[in-house]
Order: structure tokens, then C-alpha cells, then sequence
């Protein structure tokens, strides 16, 4: 299993991938509830038709974010943040403290506010699935890595930071 070691604000995340049968089974209902707007993200930042300098199509990105915000409400994020925070899979630790599995009671410890949460959401979901997403996108001739060559670039036992 991968591992991978994550910095987000005043907090370090240690996490480890699902196991592959759970990976399965998250990623098709990932790919059932977010894919189509994720598409619409990812179709923008691939075609950047229409830009001078490779800047963002605004009408497009638009269009994607208000698919994407569509899509999920506070109690989907709620959801998939039970699903995807897996205390057997994510440890933290905070200055000077020991570190313990991230379980639901200690969700306001861990975090300063809830973009934190959503950032460690994604880098579970990268961590998870970008690789694997991307090799099947080219399996399929879309060539996506190609032209988004940040997706698949995270590797499962690099460390990264944010603040």
C-alpha cells in the first residue's frame, strides 16, 4: 500500500491508500456522483480552447465550476468526507503531539477550518486514484496525461506541503 506524508496548514497527515477491492468500490461511486463535473474541470484545463497565452477560457471554467458545485450539497461533502477520512488510513499529528488516527471526534483538532478538510479530501483522492485514473484515461486513447501532466505526477510516497 502507498503512503503518503501531507502538510497542510499547522498539521502533518500521514496517509495510506485503501485496500484495492475498496479502491474499486469508492471510485465508482466517485465516478458515478463526481465524475461528470470533474470532466467539465478537466476539459477545461486540457483544452484551454479559445485562450491567448494559455490562459482559462472563462465561460468554460465557469461552466465547470457550477457543474461541479452542482453536484454536491453540505451533506454529500459530509458524506464523503466519513467515507474518505478512514481513521485506519489517515494519522495526524500536531505540534509536539504524538501522533493518532484522525477520527471523527477529532476532526476540530486537526483542522483549522473546513478548507483544510477538503484539501486533505483531495490528496486522499489523488493519492487513491490519480494514477490509476490517468493510466485508464490513456488506456482508453484520450491522452490525458499528456496534456495534464500535474494529475499523474504525485508520487504515492513523496511528501507535500501546503499552509
Amino acid at each position: 500500500m502507498a503512503k503518503k506524508e501531507v502538510q497542510i496548514g499547522q498539521t502533518t497527515f500521514y496517509l495510506t491508500t485503501f485496500a484495492p477491492r475498496e479502491q474499486l468500490r469508492i471510485f465508482g461511486d466517485l465516478q458515478k456522483e463526481l465524475l461528470p463535473s470533474i470532466g467539465a474541470l478537466l476539459a477545461a484545463a486540457a483544452g484551454k480552447k479559445g485562450t491567448v497565452g494559455g490562459d482559462w477560457d472563462e465561460t468554460d471554467l465557469l461552466g465547470a465550476i457550477r457543474s461541479f458545485s452542482s453536484s454536491l450539497d453540505g451533506k454529500g461533502l459530509d458524506a464523503w468526507c466519513g467515507r474518505l477520512i478512514d481513521s485506519e488510513r489517515v494519522i495526524y499529528e500536531k505540534a509536539g503531539r504524538d501522533a493518532r488516527k484522525l477520527t471523527q471526534s477529532q476532526m476540530d483538532d486537526a483542522f483549522e477550518d473546513f478548507a483544510e478538510i477538503l484539501e486533505l479530501l483531495f490528496e486522499i483522492i489523488q493519492l487513491n486514484f490519480a494514477g490509476p485514473f490517468v493510466h485508464w484515461l490513456d488506456r482508453s486513447g484520450l491522452g490525458l496525461s499528456a496534456r495534464l501532466p500535474n494529475l499523474s505526477d504525485s508520487s504515492p510516497t513523496a511528501s507535500s506541503t501546503s499552509s
